[in-house]
């Protein structure tokens, strides 16, 4: 009886033991399938990036999805270690807005090999070799500049347009798709328009703050200006301003009507005060692009889209300015797309 209850009691200890190591199997089983978003940002210090990124976040946390990001600094080879980085990690998925579609394809191959999904935002590798989501901004970029010229012959029918661009020349698909659409949509409606500068700002505040100072200088003649992000817009007409230009009366521009690109809190602040040259922007829709990010690697991962090859995901910006659209719907369009809680009316002055 003794040598039985022996038995007895050591196969319940096998069994508990067996089952408590299947159970722990289980619990590392589920964890290894929790899904995770790893996204390379291509510049954290950007206004519509961080919101973005914010959006981007906020929809994969409502899926019960980890998401976890790096700042690519504007820095091919930031960005590029970024994504080596995620690989790493064996993260589910990975999101990345390249600088140049060159610089990037190593990383796209080598997450392609370890057969992890890869996104690309804004810019394909130069392979096209993965799904990218796309703004059609070419579209939105020659509408603004049509809108830009229309406008200064309403009001100047006797001042040739002279153009002038806050670039950035590292960056192709900026060039073709903003400054080059943009020149094209002004000459669509004034053929003669003239192009008198085109000054690198970097994409930044400080550095298009420079650039609009260098432009001021050397062609005070400038008086339709395209800034290719809300920093170089920004940082032109701090320029402006600070040398007495950049003023308008009633939205009217007085010397130069200044457009932009973003759509951001400081960019719209500007573009409904009836003082201030920085009238209409191409404003990209953060929550929109976001969210696509988000929704076509979860489609990947699902087996929704393929991983490898060209899947084209496209969204679109919208163009604001401040004679088209009033000041409530910009404000709208500031609490949909960005989570803002400013308040244009208050902050700007007006009723």
């Amino acid at each position: 009886m003794a040598k039985n209850k022996t038995v007895l009691i050591l196969g319940l200890a096998l069994t508990i033991l067996v089952m408590g190591q299947s159970l722990w199997a289980g619990g590392q089983s589920n964890s290894s399938k929790t899904t995770t978003i790893g996204r390379v940002v291509f510049d954290m210090s950007h206004p519509y990036q961080q919101a973005d990124n914010a959006c981007s976040e906020a929809l994969a946390k409502s899926l019960n999805v980890n998401y976890i990001y790096i700042d690519g600094k504007s820095d091919a080879e930031a960005q590029a270690n970024g994504v080596t980085d995620l690989i790493s990690r064996r993260v589910s998925g990975i999101i990345v807005q390249p600088l140049d579609g060159a610089a990037i394809q190593p990383s796209i191959d080598e997450a392609i090999q370890a057969k992890i999904p890869i996104v690309t935002f804004y810019q394909q590798p130069v392979k096209k070799n993965v799904p990218t989501v796309m703004i059609d901004e070419a579209s939105s970029s020659k509408a603004l500049g049509a809108l830009a010229a229309k406008k200064w012959q309403e009001w100047y029918p006797n001042k040739p347009i002279k153009i002038a661009i806050i670039d950035q020349p590292d960056v192709a698909f900026v060039i073709e798709n903003r400054s080059d659409a943009f020149i094209a949509g002004v000459k669509s409606v004034v053929p003669n328009a003239e192009v008198v500068a085109r000054i690198d700002g970097k994409g930044r505040r400080d550095t298009s703050m420079a650039a609009g100072d260098d432009l001021l200088q050397s062609h005070p003649e400038a008086n339709v200006i395209f800034g290719i992000n809300d920093d170089s817009s920004l940082g032109c007409l701090a320029a402006y301003e600070a040398g007495g230009r950049g003023k308008a009366v009633n939205g009217i521009p007085q010397t130069e009507l200044i457009a932009g690109c973003g759509g951001t809190e400081s960019e719209m602040l500007k573009v409904f005060d009836p003082a201030s040259a920085l009238k209409m922007t191409m404003a990209l829709s953060a929550r929109a692009n976001g969210e696509a990010l988000v929704d076509t690697v979860m489609k990947i991962i699902n087996g929704q889209i393929p991983r490898e090859g060209e899947t084209i995901i496209t969204t679109q910006n919208k163009i604001i300015d401040f004679y088209n659209m009033s000041i409530d719907d910009g404000q709208k369009f500031l609490t949909d797309e960005f989570k803002s809680t400013i308040n244009l009316r208050k902050e700007i002055g007006v009723r």
